[in-house]
């Protein structure tokens, strides 16, 4: 190839990039669309360990448990080995209706597996050798003479 051909294709890459450059530079596209990113619900990054839900207590005081008698409600049988029958236990009526708070599962974080054959090499220093330099000869002190 010529000296003259290969100037000309030189030149025309410098005006072809200075023109892109100018291009670029002079009218620039619109800025990217930005979105906000947000990490899914189930991101290990959001889960965090929570602290033990505590119920908590107030100064009510219990209803008092009254007796009932067993005459009318409880039956006994003559000549039987049986027990005498029970009515289930019902809750008091002054208590209040409160539901106890839904507690989602926390999954537990499963440790890596880690393997205990495999040994880990233990790291040996290694001397750095002193670095030597080169000794000089004194520099001869200068002498100044003032005529």
């Amino acid at each position: 190839m010529s000296a003259g051909k290969q100037l000309r294709l030189i030149l025309a890459g410098a005006v072809i990039g200075l023109a892109v450059c100018l291009l670029i530079f002079f009218f620039p596209g619109s800025a990217p669309v930005r979105v906000e990113v947000t990490a899914p619900k189930s991101s290990p990054a959001l889960i965090k360990s929570a602290p033990k839900a505590t119920p908590v207590r107030t100064a009510t005081p219990a209803p008092a448990r009254t007796a009932t008698p067993a005459t009318h409600t409880q039956a006994t049988v003559t000549g039987s080995n049986a027990a005498p029958a029970q009515k289930p236990a019902a809750a008091p009526e002054s208590a209040p209706a409160t539901q106890a708070p839904a507690l989602t599962p926390v999954p537990t974080p499963t440790p890596a597996p880690t393997s205990a054959l495999t040994p880990v090499p233990t790291p040996v220093p290694t001397p750095t050798p002193t670095p030597i330099l080169p000794t000089l000869p004194p520099l001869p002190t200068p002498t100044i003479k003032i005529p």
